[in-house]
C-alpha cells in the first residue's frame, strides 16, 4: 500500500501536506498550553521584541529551506501527466492537480457557484476577518490559546473544510470518480456509475413542501440558532462576552459552514446521499 502510495506524485505531495499542516497544529497546540502555564511568571519579562532579528532572521531562514525544498521537489519528480491528447478519444473524467483537486471534489456535493465560487471565498475572507471578529486584547501580543479561543475553533475548522476534500479526491477516487482509495488495485472492468439525485427528502419519500421544509431546516436550523446559542456561552464565557452577539454569529457562521462541508462528504460517503435541499435556485 505505502509502496503503491509513493510512487504517485499527486498522492505523495498531499500526504506530505497533511503530515507537515497536522505537526504544525500539534506543536501550535503545545506551545500554547506551555504559554498559558507560564503566562504568570511573564509579568517579569519585557512585552515587547524586535522584529529584527529575533522574528525576520527566522523567516528568512524557513522561506530559503522552503525554496529548496520546492525545488529539489519540482525537479526530481516526473510530471503526473497523461498521453498526448487524441480527438478521437474521450477520457474519463480527469482528476484535477492535488492543489486543485478539492475544489473539483466539492463539485460532487454542491452546485458549481457554490463549489467554485462561494466556499474558497468564505475560506479566505474567513481567515482573514477572524483577527477583526475575535478581539480578545488577552491574545494581542502574546502566542496563547486561551486569549484567543474562537479564533482557534473557526482557524481549525477552516483548515479542516481545505484539506478533507483533497484528502478524498486525491487518495479516495478512482476510475470515473468512483469511491476507490489508491492503495487497492482498481477492478478489471468498472462500469459509469448511474446518475444520483437522491436527497433525504427523497429517502423518506417526501415531496413538496414537506420536502422544502425538511431540507430548509436542515440546512440554515444551525445558522438561525446562533443568536439563541450567543446568550448563554456569554454567560458562562467572558471571552465571548466580548466579541458582541454580531461577531460571535459571524465567526460562529464560518465554523458552522466548515463543519458541514465535512458532514456532507462523510453523508455522501456513508448512506450515497447527494443533496440535503433540492429547490428549483440551487442544491444543497
Amino acid at each position: 500500500m505505502l509502496d503503491h502510495l509513493l510512487r504517485q506524485p499527486d498522492a505523495l505531495a498531499l500526504a506530505l501536506l497533511v503530515v507537515l499542516v497536522g505537526l504544525t497544529v500539534a506543536v501550535g497546540l503545545v506551545a500554547g498550553r506551555r504559554r498559558d502555564a507560564v503566562a504568570a511568571r511573564e509579568a517579569d519579562q519585557p512585552e515587547m521584541v524586535t522584529t529584527w532579528p529575533q522574528l525576520l532572521r527566522r523567516e528568512l531562514i524557513a522561506a530559503l529551506a522552503a525554496l529548496l525544498v520546492v525545488a529539489w521537489w519540482a525537479i526530481g519528480f516526473r510530471l503526473p501527466v497523461g498521453a498526448p491528447a487524441d480527438p478521437a478519444i474521450t477520457p474519463a473524467i480527469a482528476k484535477a492537480p492535488w492543489f486543485f483537486v478539492g475544489v473539483q471534489e466539492t463539485l460532487q456535493y454542491f452546485d458549481a457557484w457554490l463549489a467554485g465560487a462561494v466556499l474558497p471565498l468564505v475560506m479566505l475572507i474567513g481567515l482573514c476577518a477572524l483577527p477583526y471578529l475575535d478581539v480578545n486584547p488577552e491574545g494581542s501580543g502574546r502566542y496563547t490559546l486561551r486569549g484567543r479561543p474562537v479564533a482557534l475553533i473557526v482557524t481549525l475548522g477552516l483548515v479542516l473544510i481545505w484539506l478533507l476534500p483533497m484528502i478524498v479526491g486525491q487518495l479516495l477516487r478512482g476510475e470515473h470518480w468512483a469511491l476507490q482509495p489508491v492503495w487497492r488495485p482498481p477492478p478489471v472492468e468498472l462500469p459509469l456509475p448511474p446518475p444520483r439525485l437522491l436527497s433525504v427528502a427523497d429517502r423518506l419519500g417526501l415531496g413538496g413542501l414537506p420536502a422544502q421544509l425538511l431540507g430548509g431546516l436542515l440546512c440554515l436550523g444551525p445558522y438561525l440558532a446562533l443568536p439563541l446559542v450567543w446568550g448563554p456561552l456569554a454567560r458562562r464565557r467572558p471571552t465571548v462576552a466580548r466579541m458582541g452577539r454580531v461577531r460571535f454569529v459571524i465567526a460562529g457562521a464560518l465554523l458552522l459552514t466548515a463543519l458541514g462541508v465535512a458532514f456532507k462528504v462523510l453523508l455522501v460517503a456513508a448512506f450515497d446521499l447527494r443533496y440535503l435541499w433540492v429547490n428549483p435556485w440551487f442544491r444543497i
